[in-house]
């Protein structure tokens, strides 16, 4: 139409072929397969590690190095006029006071409660 110099009438339908178009629906169509296969991997990955994960493996130990948000102290065995091994410090612990400035467990004790381990981690160990 356009090569004959012809005028395009009104209400004359043109078709145009977008190769370009067509390019990236396919591009879209292989990232789609990609991903449904790589979610597809991924819950499997996650299904057998639950899987494996009911069988309780204990780290023999472990040593932590830190502050006084993971060490705030135990010092029932050091000679000195600072003491921390009566009430309130320890009012959290079943045993009553630890010799530690805090009256709870740190994020040390819950770590190694996760971990497995049934007693709590001796000072000076």
């Amino acid at each position: 139409l356009f090569r004959s110099g012809g005028e395009i009438k009104k209400g004359t339908k043109i078709y145009i072929y977008a190769k370009k178009k067509m390019e990236i629906s396919a591009k879209k169509k292989r990232s789609s397969s990609f991903l449904l296969a790589l979610l597809f991997w991924y819950f499997n990955e996650a299904w057998s590690c639950t899987a494996k994960a009911t069988i309780q493996l204990q780290v023999p130990c472990f040593f932590i190095f830190g502050d006084s948000l993971v060490d705030n102290g135990n010092n029932n065995d050091i000679l000195t006029l600072a003491r921390a091994n009566y009430q309130p410090y320890g009012v959290d612990f079943p045993q009553g006071p630890t010799g530690r400035f805090s009256n709870g467990r740190t994020v040390v004790d819950v770590l190694a409660q996760l971990l497995g381990f049934s007693n709590y981690i001796p000072p000076y160990s």
